[in-house]
């Protein structure tokens, strides 16, 4: 197996799809959001709770925000996340 296969098999392996983040921030929210970024997910959420909890109305804009933030941020947190996964197996795989 040569080095750009070795590479190509860890990224298959680890990567993850943009599709599947866009699709489940969209139908989600900040709860699918925790797919492409875990801290991103769970600080939405507590934004948006903490929001709730000081003014309903609050709450509610903060949840829209923080969807279409969601929505808009996912594919693009899993393509940096896919970008460090290709550059850690870059270094795994040694050589050059």
């Amino acid at each position: 197996m040569t080095r750009d296969e070795r590479i190509e098999a860890y990224v298959k392996a680890h990567a993850y799809e943009r599709s599947t983040a866009f699709v489940l921030a969209l139908v989600l929210g900040p709860i699918g959001y925790l797919y492409a970024n875990p801290w991103g997910g769970v600080i939405m959420l507590g934004l948006i709770f903490g929001a709730a909890g000081l003014f309903l109305p609050l709450g509610m804009v903060m949840a829209v925000i923080c969807w279409l933030t969601a929505v808009i941020m996912a594919p693009i947190d899993v393509k940096n996340r896919n970008e460090q996964i290709r550059a850690r197996a870059q270094l795994l795989a040694g050589g050059d």
